[in-house]
C-alpha cells in the first residue's frame, strides 16, 4: 500500500479532484495528541499526510470500492487482500516493535465476535454476522 503511483489517476483538471481536509483539536498530552503530532512532523521516513493516507487506505478502500459503482468484484477483492496485507504488515512491524505475541487471525477474530474471548470457530461467527461493526472494531485501537 506503499506506492501512490497505484493509487493516483492521471492529471485532469481541477474539476475531477476532490479536496478533503480535516481538522483536529486534541489535547496535547493526550494519546491523540500524541499521535497528531507524529502526523504532523512526520516519522522521518513519510511525512504526516503520507502516514495518514497510508493508514486510511489500508483501512478503507477495499470498502469505499465496494461502495462505489466504478470497480468490479475482481477489482475489489483484490484491493481487499492488498489491504489485508497492508494490515498484517503493520501487526508484524508492531509486534516487533514492541516484542509481543500475536492473536492469530482466527483467534482475533473470534475475541471481536465474542466481545473479547477467542474462540476456536471464529472464523464462522464473523462470518455468520450480517455486516461487521466497524466502530467498534476502531474503538478497540
Amino acid at each position: 500500500m506503499d506506492a501512490p503511483e497505484d493509487f493516483a489517476p492521471a492529471p485532469a483538471d481541477d474539476s475531477s479532484r476532490i479536496d478533503f481536509s480535516a481538522r483536529f483539536r486534541v489535547q496535547r498530552r493526550s494519546l491523540d495528541g500524541c499521535l497528531l503530532e507524529l502526523m504532523q512532523q512526520g516519522d522521518g521516513v513519510s511525512t504526516g499526510k503520507a502516514l495518514l493516507l497510508q493508514a486510511i487506505r489500508a483501512y478503507w478502500l477495499a470498502i469505499a470500492m465496494q461502495q462505489s459503482d466504478r470497480y468490479s468484484a475482481i477489482e475489489v477483492q483484490q484491493m481487499a487482500r492488498r489491504c489485508c496485507a497492508a494490515l498484517q504488515q503493520q501487526v508484524f512491524y508492531l509486534s516487533a516493535q514492541f516484542d509481543l505475541t500475536v492473536m492469530t487471525a482466527n483467534e482475533m477474530g473470534g475475541a471481536i465476535a465474542n466481545g473479547g474471548a477467542p474462540t476456536s470457530s471464529a472464523t464462522h461467527e464473523i462470518r455468520s454476522e450480517p455486516k461487521p461493526n466497524y466502530q467498534s472494531l476502531l474503538d478497540q485501537l
